[in-house]
């Protein structure tokens, strides 16, 4: 473990002190073990403007990070995250040690991402799969099978209240959206959609995905995005101008149009009224 003499007041002190200041980088004892950059981190030129507009106003930008701020930045994020694996088994180790994991359901997941330097970003807000892609983990003991791993069905944070309701059983809220997880936990066939949809924070866009393809638009914006993630897992090929793509882009349009028609949006939702008139479009 790098630099382990550092707690985590001291880490969020760090932050606090060099995400905006371009002449600062402490710590030079870790100079030699920060992570790299990861392969996608060029910006891509024609990318969305809701992009461009959040990356200028973020850290990176107003402090015109060099690529070590950037690996800095990796380096402390991974340090965050081993303190969350560390209080994580300890409430692992409590329900062991109680006997209660036979009869617990423990759900491990995140209702966002972050930048993690792919594209140049640092926070979510956007359609990328470091923002959108969480973990997804279930496990309970005797009941959920070790080692079961599925990368075939799209699931989302959506079906974490009607999963927990049916294993508890009791009935979920009314008019949920999500789907209980229980059949896949178990092994068993399921009639799940094969799409799932995000939304991307105050409602400013909308990521479509497949199993393969992800569509990304934004409320307002003429540009749109299309990947293969079977052949760019990191997103640097945006295939929505691609004539070879365009039934591909077509068919993820209309799966967003349907799902639209589905919803009961709220007037007071911000941007509502473009999502409406892009449903109705029939796109």
């Amino acid at each position: 473990m790098v630099a382990s003499f550092l707690q985590p007041h001291d880490i969020c002190e760090w932050l606090r002190l060099n995400l905006r200041d371009p002449g600062r980088l402490p710590l030079p004892e870790i100079a030699g073990a920060l992570p790299p950059l990861p392969a996608n981190f060029a910006v891509d030129p024609a990318e969305p403007a809701p992009l461009r507009r959040l990356r200028q106003q973020t850290e990176p930008a107003l402090g015109r990070w060099s690529s070590q701020h950037w690996r800095y930045y990796l380096w402390s994020y991974y340090r965050h995250v081993e303190m969350v694996d560390g209080e994580v088994q300890r409430i692992l180790d409590a329900l062991h040690d109680t006997g209660k994991d036979h009869n617990t359901l423990v759900i491990f997941t995140a209702d966002h991402g972050e930048g993690m330097a792919e594209h140049q970003l640092v926070r979510k807000s956007n359609g990328y799969e470091a923002a959108l892609k969480v973990p997804l983990i279930l496990c309970w003991r005797d009941r959920i099978p070790a080692g079961r791993a599925d990368s075939v069905h799209p699931v989302s944070g959506a079906d974490i209240v009607p999963t927990i309701c049916d294993w508890a059983g009791v009935k979920p809220p009314p008019q949920m959206r999500g789907r209980s997880l229980r059949p896949l936990a178990e092994g068993k066939a399921t009639g799940r959609d094969h799409f799932i949809v995000s939304e991307i924070p105050t409602n400013i866009g909308r990521a479509v995905r497949t199993q393969r393809y992800k569509y990304v638009t934004y409320a307002g914006e003429r540009s749109e995005q299309l990947f293969d993630l079977a052949t760019d897992p990191g997103e640097t090929r945006n295939l929505a101008g691609d004539s070879g793509s365009a039934g591909i882009l077509s068919e993820h349009r209309k799966l967003l149009a349907e799902w639209e028609r589905r919803l009961d949006i709220d007037p007071r939702v911000p941007h509502a009224e473009p999502w409406r008139n892009f449903a109705s479009a029939g796109l």
